[in-house]
């Protein structure tokens, strides 16, 4: 049987409520909808190409995380 929120204690409303919050968060998209710029896709295919060829330096995820 399905409860009403009216019959929720204050912690299971809470947790309630940090679940929807979080599922939204999860499949929200600000970026939705917008297209890339031709610009910037051409920045991004010569940086791929310089970080192939070693022209790039880069760091792990964990070294930046640090």
């Amino acid at each position: 049987m399905d409860k009403k929120i009216k019959d929720l204690t204050i912690s299971e409303f809470s947790l309630l409520v940090k679940r929807i919050v979080r599922k939204e968060l999860k499949e929200f998209d600000p970026d939705e909808g917008l297209e890339v710029r031709d610009e910037i896709k051409k920045l991004l295919r010569k940086s791929a190409k310089d970080r192939k060829a070693g022209k790039i330096e880069t760091v792990s995820f964990e070294e930046a995380f640090q």
